[in-house]
């Protein structure tokens, strides 16, 4: 999908490297344990082991966005959350003023636009909470006691705020 990056990481020898896409290809350099990080740019890595030992996550962080990747083949647990509750999401959140997502659920899928911008796919990593990871977004609603959403936690990179709904 248009959500979709390709991160290729590969060793030559003793050497390891990573590709992005049709991007050059740059030397990864350990920091310790599963941690590496690129000279060149300031961009760090972070391989996530399966029971096995075996890397099959990665997180990858630069200008402060943490983009999230899977190994091909890798099984990601789905997570399913009842249409009810999704619909409980659906509204207009104000960040700052004049800055809006607007939430939108269409066949049981929920959708964050900016304004003026396309509606992305959010994918839910608990019952409350969704990812855009390509683009290093976080969105967790906020219920009151009485079950009414209201507003949502944003974090994009180093950014975060709380937005209200209108």
């Amino acid at each position: 999908s248009a959500t979709d990056m390709m991160m290729e990481v590969f060793t030559e020898g003793d050497d390891c490297f990573l590709r992005i896409e049709e991007q050059e290809i740059v030397r990864i350099y350990p920091e310790g344990g599963d941690k590496f990080f690129i000279k060149t740019v300031d961009a760090h890595m972070v391989f996530e082991l399966n029971e096995e030992g075996i890397a099959d996550k990665i997180i990858f962080t630069q200008m402060g966005m943490d983009l999230k990747g899977y190994k091909e083949g890798h099984e990601q647990e789905e997570i399913t959350v009842d249409e009810s509750i999704l619909s409980s999401y659906v509204g207009i959140y104000e960040l700052a003023e004049a800055i809006d997502r607007n939430i939108t659920l269409e066949s049981g899928t929920l959708y964050v636009t900016a304004t003026g911008k396309v509606a992305l796919e959010l994918k839910a990593v608990s019952q409350t909470k969704f990812e855009l990871a390509v683009a290093g977004i976080s969105i967790e609603f906020n219920a009151e006691e009485n079950g009414e959403v209201n507003s949502l936690d944003y974090k994009q990179g180093e950014y975060e705020a709380v937005a209200h709904r209108k």
